[in-house]
């Protein structure tokens, strides 16, 4: 089943509120959420240290959705609050549209 549009992902996830195969669901989105965590965190430290920043060690429980969405689109430009910049200045705007993953669904993923 390939699933295209938000409305077509909320269907899904409800025909599966409750059931056992949505707690796999949420048992893999989280398992995938600490490993990104973990790495990302194992990044940063290794970033501090060769570049010879004296900042305290992360660890993967303090990295943000800010810190995942800054790792996940790098190579996207930031307005000067540190926003993303609208898609339709990005070349990916044809091959993401309006599903990127940015941080507040991050956020609102991890709230369930």
């Amino acid at each position: 089943m390939r699933i295209v549009s938000d409305d077509e992902l909320m269907n899904f996830l409800g025909e599966y509120k409750g059931t056992k195969q949505s707690e796999t669901i949420r048992d893999v989105f989280e398992s995938l959420y600490d490993e990104a965590c973990e790495v990302i965190s194992e990044n940063i430290n290794y970033e501090n240290e060769n570049m010879g920043k004296t900042l305290p060690p992360k660890n993967p429980e303090s990295i943000s959705a800010l810190d995942i969405e800054r790792r996940i689109y790098a190579g996207v430009p930031i307005d000067s609050h540190g926003n993303l910049c609208p898609m339709t200045q990005s070349v990916l705007c044809g091959l993401f549209g309006e599903r990127r993953f940015n941080r507040k669904r991050i956020s609102d993923l991890k709230k369930g």
